[in-house]
């Protein structure tokens, strides 16, 4: 009898043991798989982590040469079209000062727009644009465009102290520089009127020409169009309205809240 408990006893042992080994085995291949797992996981986590990195930094340049584009048309192609008129202009002068004049003027206007374009390689927002207000700005632009001649440009605001953030006010000034270039090299003008009053807490653009005007459902391939309408959206102003009559002018119309 003691001999059968004794057998059932050290087949019970070795069984126990068995489990035990089987189960230490069992554990060391799960954790070993656990393991190449986590492994894999921490390696695709990596990858994609460094391809985020690489489509951000391709954002931020896709971006940036956008910025960079916007700049070099809104602002020095602006200055660069004015010193194209004053050329033209030379051709049909005929007095030798006047001559003289613009091209001192022409002189003037290629400086500052090398000037531009060597801040522009440092910063894409030019210090004056932060340092001046909307109307400093506005007014420089018509002493600019009134000494070609060709065009008188009105500037009428009040207050004239409005205050806009930095970016607000780049963009209202590059569209405004906008509406101007496109008169000045479409419209072929003799007046240009803007005209910016505040009501409240509400401002009140109106930019006008009286040019040769456009029928306006016809398609427009010029990016300057596309170029007010998207600064617009981007301040997000209210009652837009652009409209242009065939040989009475072009009117462009919003209002923004404060």
């Amino acid at each position: 009898m003691a001999k059968n408990e004794l057998t059932l006893f050290l087949i019970l042992v070795n069984v126990t043991i068995l489990i035990f080994i089987g189960g230490i085995a069992v554990f060391v291949i799960l954790y070993r798989q656990r393991k190449i797992q986590h492994e894999k996981e921490k390696q695709l986590l990596r990858q994609l982590h460094h391809q985020a990195l690489i489509e951000t930094q391709l954002d931020v340049q896709k971006l940036t040469m956008f910025d960079i584009g916007r700049e070099i048309h809104d602002n020095v192609g602006q200055k660069l079209t004015l010193a194209s008129l004053y050329t033209q202009r030379l051709l049909y002068a005929r007095q030798a000062e006047y001559q003289e004049q613009q091209v001192t003027e022409i002189a003037k206007i290629i400086n500052d727009s090398l000037q531009d374009l060597r801040q522009l390689s440092k910063s894409l927002v030019q210090p004056e644009l932060a340092q001046k207000s909307l109307f400093e700005l506005l007014m420089q632009e018509s002493v600019q465009v009134n000494q070609a001649g060709m065009c008188q440009l009105q500037i009428n605001m009040s207050p004239s102290d409005l205050f806009f953030s930095v970016a607000a006010k780049n963009n209202l000034f590059r569209l405004a520089q906008e509406f101007i270039q496109n008169s000045l090299k479409h419209a072929f003008c003799q007046h240009i009127w803007i005209d910016i009053q505040q009501k409240d807490d509400i401002v009140y653009f109106h930019f006008t020409d009286d040019g040769k005007g456009f029928d306006i459902h016809t398609k427009i391939t010029g990016i300057g169009l596309s170029n007010i309408k998207r600064r617009a959206n981007e301040l997000q102003v209210i009652d837009y309205a652009f409209t242009s009559v065939v040989h009475q002018g072009t009117d462009l119309r919003f209002a923004l809240k404060l």
